[in-house]
């Protein structure tokens, strides 16, 4: 019996021992680890981005700053001293202080409470606790709303840091730069292109602790610096960009377009100096979303007279033609395909084509030429296909399959008619002219810099084409001179330099016919004519007031940059 007893006793032992040890195990250890061992999980900072400044300078475009979210509990929201409802008192405070609609916010309240109401489990209600009254505010605004709280009593406010995106530079790049949202993943430009590279990295570290809960670190803990997201810097240049800004928002006072857009290139690199467009946004203040889209990418129009220069450059590259020939311009009017010029031409050069931005003269050369040899010089000066700067968001424009055109199309294509183009495959196009028929990759990123490994990945100089042989290229260049020397765009001059360029005013499309009374007009040229520091175009969508051409309205703006970025440049 004593026995039985020893045995029966010995196996509940047993039992317990397997049931703790084994069946219990992860519970209980875990117990004891909450106990001696701590947790510290930390983040990184997003990635800064830099645009040039002066000498071999970078300076911050975007960056990092610590904010902090205010909310309310509105279950809370009581006088501490006396515990009364002050609800409408601590509503009109905040609305007042950080410029919320105190109606608006009231509503959301009672929203709160009444779903709190309605919850049937302590689990519910606990889920249900706060609302946001201002996420990322200013450090010092923050610091005042707790200075009101605490001399009111205010309960059920929660202050909680953060850090926030900023762009110190405001609305300079905003469309280039794009931004984050609140989960910090980028949206539109550069922030949305390279999310990967720009994204923190996160860990966790395990530390043990004292029986007060002090931790012990046994291992050193890496510099947070190491979590960060890789910088990206920019090839734009600071003083460039600002000279451009300036200049394109004088255009825009003086003939209120409904967009107005300039692009700077180097063209024997590919880099981008500057890029700019009105309206734009302040990156920091986000409130109408139609001023995101980078437009100088994203919208594609019928260049209009700026495409004769590529067009009559490949009748020079296949020899149909020299800047000699002369070309039958039917008096002004051609009939047979409802064509017209501005003026009654009977005979014209190829170069005074140019000159004169003869539509007759452009479609009969491109006869010479043949619609398969337009097609291949469209195509070979990039029209039709993206420019892939840098992985940004960009449209195609309109090129049409050649089996796809009609009797017309080798008329109106060449002189920019039925074809379209965005600001930036114009700009990549004259890059190719300006560099002697070579077109380089476009690029807007010089370099990323990742802190975590270290590594330094550079963009460098790629070509990406050939459009035309350098002789066929020069011989455009000289006829293009003659444009800015003694042809439509005289205002484009600048003092000291010859410049090659070409106007273009181009009616929109609007309810399925070429309008009357809204254009696209542009000029882009480069300067000096030969080993141009710079490709600039400059546009304007839908002028409204004292002009609507291209040499008018684009061409005074064209030769002030110039002027001041040569002057900053040499």
């Amino acid at each position: 019996m004593v026995f039985a007893c020893m045995i029966l006793g010995a196996c509940g032992v047993s039992g317990f021992a397997f049931h703790v040890q084994i069946k219990k195990h992860s519970t209980y250890l875990g117990q004891a680890q909450a106990r001696y061992m701590g947790k510290l999980s930390r983040t990184g900072q997003r990635g800064r981005i830099y645009l040039q400044g002066s000498d071999t300078a970078f300076n911050l475009l975007a960056g990092n700053q610590t904010t902090q979210d205010i909310f309310v509990q509105p279950h809370k929201m009581l006088r501490k001293t006396t515990k009364e409802d002050i609800r409408d008192e601590m509503v009109d405070g905040l609305a007042y202080m950080l410029g919320a609609n105190a109606q608006r916010l009231d509503r959301r309240i009672q929203a709160v409470l009444d779903r709190r109401e309605l919850a049937k489990t302590n689990r519910e209600i606990e889920s249900i606790g706060r609302i946001s009254v201002m996420i990322g505010a200013d450090v010092a605004l923050a610091q005042q709303v707790k200075a009101m709280s605490e001399m009111n009593g205010w309960g059920g406010i929660v202050f909680e840091e953060r850090i926030s995106r900023y762009y110190p530079k405001g609305k300079m790049l905003a469309n280039t730069l794009g931004f984050i949202n609140a989960e910090g993943v980028g949206q539109h430009g550069i922030e949305r292109a390279f999310q990967d590279e720009l994204m923190p990295a996160s860990d966790t570290q395990f530390y043990e602790k004292t029986a007060k809960g002090r931790p012990v670190m046994r291992d050193a803990v890496p510099d947070l610096k190491e979590l960060d997201g890789a910088s990206i810097y920019l090839t734009i240049d600071e003083a460039v960009q600002a000279i451009v800004d300036a200049e394109l928002v004088e255009l825009a006072e003086k003939f209120a377009p409904k967009h107005a857009y300039a692009i700077m290139v180097e063209p024997s690199s590919g880099a981008i100096m500057a890029m700019s467009q009105l309206p734009a946004y302040d990156a920091n203040v986000r409130s109408d979303a139609s001023l995101f889209p980078n437009r100088l990418l994203e919208d594609a129009y019928d260049p209009g007279s700026t495409m004769k220069c590529v067009s009559l450059a490949g009748a020079l590259d296949f020899g149909v033609v020299d800047l000699d020939t002369l070309v039958d311009c039917h008096n002004g009017y051609w009939g047979e395909y409802r064509l017209r010029d501005t003026h009654d031409y009977d005979e014209l050069t190829v170069a005074e084509i140019i000159q004169h931005s003869s539509n007759i003269g452009t479609a009969q050369v491109a006869f010479a030429m043949g619609t398969s040899g337009l097609y291949q010089t469209l195509r070979r000066f990039g029209f039709g296909e993206r420019t892939e700067l840098s992985r940004l968001f960009e449209q195609t424009g309109k090129l049409r399959q050649l089996h796809r055109w009609d009797r017309y199309s080798i008329t109106r294509f060449p002189m920019g008619q039925g074809i379209s183009a965005t600001p930036m495959q114009m700009v990549q196009a004259y890059c190719g002219l300006a560099n002697s028929g070579v077109i380089m990759q476009l690029r807007l990123v010089e370099r990323i810099v990742d802190p975590r490994t270290g590594i330094t990945t550079k963009f460098p100089q790629l070509e990406r084409q050939r459009a035309v042989r350098p002789e066929a290229a020069h011989k455009m260049v000289e006829a293009m001179k003659l444009v800015v020397s003694d042809g439509t765009a005289k205002l484009a001059q600048v003092p000291g330099f010859a410049v090659a360029g070409k106007t273009g005013t181009a009616q929109k499309w609007v309810n399925g016919a070429y309008s009357d009374s809204q254009y696209y007009v542009s000029f882009v040229g480069f300067v000096p004519a030969h080993k141009p520091k710079f490709v600039l175009l400059v546009a304007a969508d839908e002028p409204t007031k004292r002009s609507y051409y291209g040499g008018t309205v684009c061409g005074p703006t064209f030769s002030r940059i110039a002027q001041r970025c040569l002057d900053y440049l040499n």
